[in-house]
């Protein structure tokens, strides 16, 4: 890349860490011709010298907000989602190496699970590679989000686990599905109807799904379980209180 377009890209990258989030979207508005692969290189670069140079307060402070950013960019709706894709990974992937799991555990581990969503979600390269990744990021978050200590995070990562093990594509497709069985009632002990009701028939229905797609044991039970667990989840999606989950839950039931 030219010393201009660098250039633009350091001016968006310090425009950005300086702003609050509502500026930051604007400024991303403002310049998605800059939302490139190249950028996500450049970040990658930047925040691997520049941190390196710095004391450890103002290098943790700086590291903060590219985490922050990483998790804005991921949910931008505008641009290409490949870039920004690659421009979150590269973010998490510098936060990393400043957050460890020995002294800062959780920030560790909240940024392995949004690293891991962010390579399920990747465009580019081999799809099998990327939800490898995103398997062990999970597989890492939970070493330190345990159900003791956190409940409701050890919770989400199961099912968010669940989700990598159903759309894994490398080994064995029938133990895949049954990893991410055990994934997704794992997280059911925590996310219960009366505590977080969306977030269990959410998982009720990502239940169902792997037990739709269940290659071990007897056909007709798979399928029954299926059954059972979209129409725990429709006692919660309403078609009145939630449509758009109701109408994908009927159709999976359908």
């Amino acid at each position: 890349m030219n010393e201009k377009r660098r250039e633009a890209y350091l001016n968006l990258i310090q425009s950005l860490l300086n702003s609050p989030e509502d500026e930051q979207i604007a400024l991303l508005k403002q310049n998605l011709e800059l939302l490139d692969d190249g950028f996500a290189r450049y970040l990658r670069e930047w925040a691997t010298q520049t941190i390196a140079a710095m004391e450890s307060e103002e290098a943790t402070n700086i590291t903060l907000n590219i985490v922050k950013f990483s998790n804005l960019i991921q949910q931008f709706p505008l641009g290409s989602k490949s870039s920004n894709m690659e421009i979150a990974i590269a973010g998490y992937e510098a936060g990393l190496q400043i957050f460890k799991q020995v002294t800062d555990a959780e920030l560790w581990a909240t940024i392995q699970n949004n690293l891991a969503i962010a390579y399920s979600n990747r465009i580019k390269f081999d799809r099998g590679e990327n939800i490898e990744r995103a398997i062990e990021c999970y597989q890492a978050a939970l070493q330190v989000l345990t159900r003791a200590a956190l409940p409701q995070k050890w919770a989400r990562t199961q099912n968010n686990l669940g989700l990598a093990y159903s759309d894994r594509i490398k080994f064995d497709r029938g133990e895949n599905i049954e990893r991410a069985i055990e994934c997704y009632q794992a997280a059911l002990q925590v996310l219960t109807r009366d505590a977080l009701p969306q977030k269990w028939a959410m998982t009720q229905n990502n239940l169902g799904l792997a037990y739709s797609d269940r290659i071990k044991f007897d056909r007709g039970d798979n399928i029954e379980r299926a059954i059972e667990c979209y129409q725990a989840a429709l006692q919660v999606y309403t078609r009145d209180a939630l449509p758009q989950q109701w109408a994908m839950t009927q159709n999976n039931l359908g």
